[in-house]
């Protein structure tokens, strides 16, 4: 039997789509649909059934179900084993990371991993949805995930370890440019180039506005922040930003990075699978994170955690919480 079959048929039954499945999985839908087919073949049985809209399972189906999810459970711990080498040699790794975090700085803890440990492969995934990855911790397809999601689960351990600053973004000629910093009411009537209206960044940006009473005066909407620092690249106006996404410009001269007042940022959290149960190349990858060594020196002021002690009431951020997480791997 195979076990990517077995994966179809999981996903399928709990997303109750074959289409939804087919995007968790990257895979196409005809490639899910057929893997449930050779499933219910080889098993005799049909195991789900369309319902309108839905996939839902048959009597059968939701049997198999359970016993379907513990074996892929039990295979990937088997892979997990196999592959765990406590001298780092050999083994493999699986990250996911949100667009920002996987674009501009996972290239860099990576390629460091990979110097310290040359022989351990490494996948990744970079998913714009965090839910997404969540999902992907949770079902052992990937070994660990660094996205801006932070909503708690009891199968997920999940912690803040490092915070996303953001900073109005400019033309070195703009008028703002030379600002100490920029406030909603300096910003009153200048044009921006913002996230559509259900993004999660534009949402803290008009929140940040409005706590001013300032309404955001919207010259254009754009879908990431690579578009939109194009635009403001090509002067359609000014934008709100990681400071990440815009440090190589700045460094060159071609934009200028403003600090916010009040300070405007996110968290990116990690997310493990809970109970956590790190295997070796887990661990090392865990322990440079920690280290703050990998950031390159353009954004290591902006992103390094002593950069930023916490603010009262807070836990210490990236060393407290890769220290509690590390404390827990057996």
């Amino acid at each position: 039997m195979n076990t990517e079959w077995l994966r179809s048929f999981v996903e399928v039954a709990r997303q109750q789509s074959y289409s939804r499945a087919a995007e968790r999985l990257y895979l196409s839908q005809p490639t899910v649909y057929h893997h449930v087919r050779l499933l219910e073949t080889h098993l005799g049985v049909r195991l789900l059934q369309q319902r309108g809209k839905r996939a839902e399972l048959t009597a059968q189906g939701k049997t198999l179900f359970e016993r379907a999810v513990h074996i892929l459970e039990a295979v990937a711990a088997l892979r997990a084993a196999a592959a765990d080498d406590e001298s780092l040699a050999r083994g493999q790794l699986h990250v996911g990371a949100a667009t920002t975090f996987g674009a501009y700085l996972l290239p860099w803890l990576l390629a460091a991993f990979h110097r310290l440990y040359p022989g351990i492969e490494i996948t990744a995934k970079i998913v714009n949805d965090p839910e997404q990855l969540d999902a992907l911790v949770r079902d052992g397809e990937i070994d660990v995930a660094i996205n801006p999601g932070g909503q708690q689960s009891a199968d997920l351990f999940k912690v803040p370890v490092m915070r996303d600053p953001m900073v109005l973004v400019a033309p070195p000629c703009h008028p703002l440019a030379r600002l100490p910093f920029a406030t909603p009411p300096g910003l009153a009537g200048i044009p921006l180039v913002v996230f559509p209206r259900r993004a999660a960044f534009r949402q803290a940006l008009e929140i940040w506005f409005a706590e001013a009473g300032q309404p955001l005066a919207v010259v254009m909407t754009l879908g990431s922040q690579e578009s939109i620092k194009r635009a403001v690249l090509a002067g359609a106006g000014v934008a709100v930003l990681s400071y990440c996404t815009v440090a190589d410009e700045v460094a060159h001269g071609q934009l200028v990075a403003i600090p916010l007042r009040p300070r405007l940022e996110r968290y990116w959290y990690l997310s493990l699978k809970a109970p956590v149960k790190a295997s070796h190349p887990l661990e090392a990858f865990l322990r440079l994170l920690h280290s703050d060594g990998w950031i390159p020196s353009s954004l290591r002021e902006q992103y390094a955690t002593q950069a930023h002690p916490p603010r009262e009431g807070e836990t210490p951020a990236l060393a407290h919480a890769l220290h509690t997480a590390l404390e827990m791997v057996p």
